[in-house]
């Protein structure tokens, strides 16, 4: 290989590394003015702060002035300059003004001697800075986009909102006329919800096959948006609470989401329809519950305005079995008409079911004395239902053998005979249902042991009128009960409860403000106009520009070759400026500026926010 051929190779290896471009240089004083906007250590407004960084650790005298110019009006600004204690060559520009978008600062510094020699001539170093935004073009455009972002939210400990990650893929046109900037996105997504909220987990997993984003900036402020997402999935929900566990499996077959904020007033709506299996399981010592079966209807529907639940529509359906063991005791209940439905407006239910309705079976061995008894029973009907905040349906209808050394049969039959008022201890009346119960046992045979208190062969009825407060949502709900009770320790009695009933409201839904930071789903956050090499993005990542090639370089004269091992940068670039000439690397570096520049206003781009 010949000396040119090396030399070319080395050039390639050496312009690729990034060049600081921005970096000025008079008379041998290099200077560059940089960027150093922040959040303060106890503020929550970004400091107007900017560097001032020289080349080497020589004293250098200079002045700085700043001047704003703020829609057509021009000022000086306060300033205080402070030389670092970390690097000599460093000094902090604080402007004491806070950053607004469209702002153009102007900063000037003058420099006057070097290692206290003072200069023939003054140096001037001068930047012009324009307040955009990341990744937004400040100039007047109509363009059309291709982005991609992603969107996360962290759950805080002392935090009920869920985390969440939406990442979204799609086009979208965008225009800007002076500080006015509209953008328009449609596009697909994911989206992946994991909360905890007391000790109950919900993951929610969408794939959303329409994402729509209005928004609309002022300024570089959002001051209006309309997002709109719809899709389908899965939903799991599951806790583990004082020995009881939970499962819900579901299926979603609608999703829809939309927000829409304008001035600050946030509008939001939800719905969410699903289907699925659920599971409850609760352990103790003494006995076991279980209940499994499939919900068919899982409906969830919301709208918050302005930080108010104005209408909240939560509806279950489903069939589920119904296990309960105990000591012996076994209860089997079919459930075939499961409902609970809640529908709120403007902090009013206006709607309001609650159904159970089964059937099934149940038995349980006693034992006295060297005796033993089997009883084996039949629930035709079983019935609870409550609507509008209203018992409507109190009933049950069992009947069962007795078996072993007592026998026999034996039934319950219990209804809402009723609706009337009443009058309760203190003798404040209150709308009452009446519910009826009647218990008869019919025994047969006895061969030892002293069930039923000791009652022999016979027949043996039990009644009693119940004067229930027609109230579900209030405890206490029992003024007045009646009874008659027959058998070897009959009794009968009429009595008022103290102390009942305890009114108690139903508590209306609040709001839950889910995807608080959606609002910034788009770029964010100040951003100079235009940046430096040097500076970062708002993931603290440098933007770099890089330049990839070959120049030739004669070698008719190698009296100074210099050894690989010996070469600089520096070397390099002075040969490929004296063989390419000035104006070539001149075009060069404005083409790496022009580079870092679309890199911080691109005009169509992929973007990613976190």
């Amino acid at each position: 290989m010949t000396n040119r051929g090396h030399i070319a190779c080395m050039l390639v290896a050496l312009l690729i590394l990034p060049v600081a471009v921005h970096a000025e240089t008079q008379d041998g004083v290099t200077l560059e003015i940089l960027v150093d906007w922040d959040y303060g250590w106890w503020s929550s407004e970004i400091e107007n702060n900017y560097v001032l960084q020289f080349a080497d650790d020589r004293e250098y005298d200079f002045s700085t002035i700043v001047t704003l110019d703020r829609s057509g009006t021009q000022s000086v600004s306060e300033i205080v300059v402070s030389q670092t204690s970390l690097n000599p060559s460093t000094y902090t520009l604080e402007v004491n003004e806070s950053l607004t978008w469209g702002d153009e600062y102007e900063i000037s510094v003058t420099v006057s001697s070097v290692d206290q020699v003072p200069l023939t001539s003054n140096l001037l170093f001068e930047r012009v800075i324009k307040v955009g935004t990341w990744g937004q073009a400040i100039d007047d455009h109509e363009v059309t986009t291709t982005n991609s972002w992603s969107l996360e939210q962290y759950q805080d400990v002392n935090s009920s909102l869920p985390a969440f990650d939406l990442q979204f893929a799609g086009n979208g046109w965008q225009q800007r006329i002076g500080s006015n900037l509209e953008s328009w996105e449609l596009g697909d997504g994911i989206l992946t919800t994991m909360g905890n909220s007391s000790g109950q987990d919900m993951n929610l997993n969408l794939v959303f096959d329409r994402i729509w984003n209005n928004q609309t900036s002022e300024f570089g402020i959002v001051t209006s948006q309309i997002i709109e997402a719809k899709g389908f999935g899965v939903l799991d929900i599951n806790s583990t609470i004082d020995g009881t566990n939970f499962d819900l499996d579901g299926n979603v077959s609608q999703a829809w989401y939309n927000r829409t904020m304008i001035d600050g007033v946030v509008d939001e709506k939800t719905i969410l329809e699903a289907n699925g299996n659920i599971y409850i399981d609760e352990s103790t010592n003494e006995s076991t519950t279980i209940v499994d079966g499939e919900i068919s209807t899982i409906y969830i529907e919301t709208h918050d305005y302005n930080g108010t639940r104005v209408y909240d529509h939560q509806q279950l359906e489903g069939a589920v079995d119904f296990v309960y063991i105990e000591d012996g005791t076994r209860l089997d209940l079919e459930v075939g008409e499961f409902i609970q439905t809640a529908i709120w407006q403007n902090g009013i239910r206006i709607d309001h079911v609650e159904k159970l309705d089964g059937s099934g079976t149940f038995g349980f061995v006693d034992s006295d004395e060297n005796a033993s008894m089997m009883v084996n029973g039949t629930v035709y009907s079983f019935v609870q239902w409550i609507e509008d905040g209203v018992y409507i349906g109190d009933s049950i209808l069992v009947d069962g053998t007795l078996s072993g050394d007592v026998q026999g049969t034996f039934g319950v039959v219990r209804d809402i005979e009723e609706t009337t008022t009443q009058a309760n201890y203190t003798g404040v009346t209150f709308p009452v249902n009446i519910v009826h119960q009647e218990e008869w046992f019919n025994i047969t045979g006895i061969n030892g042991g002293n069930f039923f208190d000791g009652a022999g062969a016979g027949a043996y009825h039990n009644e009693s009128w119940s004067y229930d407060v027609i109230y579900s949502d209030w405890t206490n709900r029992t003024v007045r009960i009646i009874w008659s009770e027959t058998g070897p320790d009959a009794s009968s009695g009429d009595e008022r409860p103290e102390r009942s009933p305890i009114q108690v409201n139903a508590t209306a839904p609040e709001p839950e403000n889910t995807f608080q930071s959606w609002v910034s789903i788009r770029e964010s956050g100040l951003a100079p106009i235009p940046a430096m090499s040097g500076q970062t993005d708002s993931e603290g990542n440098a933007y770099v520009a890089r330049a990839y090639g070959t120049q030739e370089i004669s070698t008719d004269d190698i009296s100074n070759f210099v050894p690989y091992a010996d070469l600089t940068n520096t070397k390099v670039k002075n040969w490929t400026t004296s063989a390419m000439g000035t104006d070539a690397v001149n075009n060069l570096k404005a083409s790496l500026d022009a580079n870092i520049v679309e890199q911080i206003t691109p005009t169509v781009e992929t973007k990613t926010l976190s």
